[in-house]
């Protein structure tokens, strides 16, 4: 949905860092090859925005990488924040922003 541009995807230079680091794990490198990773990344690279952080958020979630997550939400003026972190989900709102998981956002945009 994203590559058919049903929605901008607007990430962070953290979000990215953390989705390398995943996809390197062994549990993404023995069930997606190295090309499906790295056609993946080149995408996000290339068609995703890039939020900068100017706007800090401290203490809000329970682990401070996902407030690295919420900032970059906030610095956007997102709609939507996915996710399937349940202490983010938890939250539900975030200055505006609606905090939903994969399957409810893909639900909203099929209506």
């Amino acid at each position: 949905m994203w590559l058919a541009q049903r929605f901008e995807l607007i990430v962070s230079d953290h979000i990215i860092g953390e989705l390398v680091k995943t996809l390197d794990s062994t549990y993404f490198s023995t069930r997606v090859s190295i090309r499906n990773r790295s056609v993946f990344l080149a995408n996000l690279d290339a068609l995703a925005t890039i939020a900068p952080l100017l706007r800090v958020v401290e203490g809000i979630a329970t682990q401070p990488a996902d407030d690295l997550v919420l900032a970059a939400a906030l610095n956007s003026n997102a709609d939507y924040l996915v996710t399937g972190d349940r202490a983010l989900l938890a939250l539900g709102t975030f200055e505006g922003t609606r905090i939903v998981s994969a399957a409810d956002f893909i639900a909203m945009l099929d209506t």
